[in-house]
């Protein structure tokens, strides 16, 4: 039997930009959380780039739950 290789690291990272691209995919600019998931993806970007995995993770997690919240107005 084999051992399971590990996750290449970018393959990582793809998995959780497209799962931000799906929870994001309703998003237009007339919404109101619009800005504000902008500026948490802004974020998402910088921790990719300092390869910081725990703050993209909650980062993440915020944007699913305010898309998970309906919109207001």
């Amino acid at each position: 039997m084999s051992t399971p290789q590990p996750i290449p690291p970018h393959t990582t990272w793809l998995q959780r930009f497209k799962r931000l691209a799906q929870l994001t995919a309703s998003l237009h600019p007339e919404d109101p959380r619009f800005p504000i998931v902008m500026r948490l993806l802004e974020k998402c970007d910088g921790y990719y780039r300092t390869d910081n995995h725990a703050s993209f993770i909650e980062t993440g997690k915020r944007i699913r739950s305010l898309m998970d919240t309906p919109p207001i107005g």
